[in-house]
């Protein structure tokens, strides 16, 4: 599997796929604060790993704060980012390249 991050690719092992999928439906599931992007606590990993009938190994919980660390790094700057004079997304907006490179460029 492959993983995009800053532009760079990553190649997920084989291994990695389930912490990498369970990760990625967690932060679908995020909510924020109005400042920003709360952390997916341990309660809310528990409480899917329970849903799912799924036992996540150790390192899995570890990879899992790993990829949390690192995924609200990213969502800090972009914060930081849009605060620097970026374009905001308004409802109605029509999508132009500009807006699409702006947002994920």
């Amino acid at each position: 599997m492959e993983a995009r991050q800053d532009g760079r690719a990553s190649i997920i092992p084989m291994a990695g796929d389930r912490a990498w999928s369970v990760f990625w439906r967690l932060d679908a599931r995020r909510t924020g604060n109005g400042y920003g992007a709360n952390a997916i606590s341990p309660s809310e990993i528990d409480a899917y790993a329970r849903m799912y009938g799924m036992r996540l190994r150790r390192w899995e919980l570890d990879a899992l704060d790993v990829m949390e660390a690192s995924r609200l790094r990213w969502l800090d700057r972009m914060a930081r980012r849009d605060e620097d004079g970026e374009p905001d997304v308004v409802e109605g907006q029509p999508v132009t390249p500009a807006l699409v490179k702006a947002l994920f460029g």
